[in-house]
């Protein structure tokens, strides 16, 4: 649907854009709180593990990106632009990404 919004809508569609990306992050959250059908200690044990893996990287994350973008848009266009943080949206779609990415990745190495 962000796809079809972003070249097909025409218009103002800003609240369109926000509903969707909320819509994407309750998903990935109901994803990632999900039971599994054998949900044992060791599974539990390997989602707060993911969880820890995700918040560290998301730190990190938020800390170093916007500095990267900030090198390449001014390599890439020689009149610069302006610093700016990452967004609230961008982050946390980040940190459930490598939340579910390392719970699944665990899972499989068990």
């Amino acid at each position: 649907m962000m796809f079809v919004r972003a070249f097909a809508i025409q218009g103002d569609t800003d609240w369109l854009k926000l509903l969707l990306q909320k819509t994407l992050l309750i998903g990935m959250l109901l994803m990632s709180v999900a039971r599994d059908k054998n949900e044992d200690e060791m599974i539990v044990k390997l989602r707060m593990q993911s969880y820890t893996y995700a918040f560290v990287v998301g730190v990190i994350y938020a800390l170093v990106m916007p500095y990267v973008n900030y090198g390449v848009s001014n390599v890439l266009k020689p009149e610069g632009e302006a610093f700016h943080d990452i967004g609230d949206f961008q982050l946390l779609l980040f940190i459930l990404m490598i939340q579910l990415l390392c719970f699944h990745t665990l899972k499989r190495m068990r």
